[in-house]
């Protein structure tokens, strides 16, 4: 009886139940129309009558269309970042294991590089609650990075006595730039980027090392 109760409060109410079906919905239908038409051509409206709901009730929860744009990929990057995290092979090095988790992303980006490069300028200058929960996943995948080197260090590899999250920060900065410059042209395709960004990665890394 007192575990059935203790579930019992951990369970989210009806409202909230209600308001993840919204915000999912909302999810769904923005991706999908900010593929299929691009973001300069969706409107709230199309996104509102898509989820199934009115303008006033998205905008409750999404005041700017780029709330919307951040919102869709907040969700889409801590969703395939902490899925390649959790599956990175238990083999792999501190490089190797960075550079499988960096692929999946790099291959959400790959869905759709119009709109990726319109994510990536609309951030740089964007503001707002949404964005402030896009950073809170940036520094949530920043930690697990942290952890990566944690995991190197017990297993053996000379690591200098430094604080993890920096170096989970460092990593997630080389990332940044590669992406930046891969989905700006700067870089012919995926490979080349991803080929950059691990001597980047093994440069960094062997500054960490004793």
């Amino acid at each position: 009886m007192l575990n059935f109760m203790h579930d019992l409060a951990k369970a989210p109410s009806l409202r909230e139940q209600k308001k993840q079906a919204k915000l999912e919905a909302i999810q769904e239908a923005a991706r999908a129309l900010f593929r299929r038409r691009g973001y300069a051509g969706t409107t709230t409206r199309e996104i509102a009558e898509r989820a199934g709901i009115g303008v006033g009730t998205l905008f409750v929860y999404f005041p700017e269309k780029t709330d919307l744009l951040f919102y869709v990929f907040s969700q889409d990057l801590e969703r395939v970042a902490n899925q390649a995290l959790d599956s990175i092979p238990e083999e792999s090095g501190l490089v190797d294991g960075l550079l499988y988790v960096f692929r999946a992303i790099f291959e959400l980006y790959d869905a759709d590089h119009e709109l990726s490069r319109t994510f990536l300028k609309e951030y740089q200058f964007g503001t707002g609650r949404v964005r402030d929960a896009f950073n809170e996943v940036t520094f949530g995948i920043v930690a697990r990075f942290g952890a990566l080197v944690r995991r190197a260090r017990e297993r053996g590899e000379p690591m200098r006595d430094i604080d993890d999250f920096q170096a989970g920060y460092q990593f997630f900065a080389l990332y940044t730039f590669a992406l930046q410059l891969w989905l700006s042209r700067a870089m012919a395709d995926r490979e080349t980027a991803l080929l950059q960004l691990r001597i980047s990665l093994e440069l960094a890394v062997s500054g960490l090392k004793e």
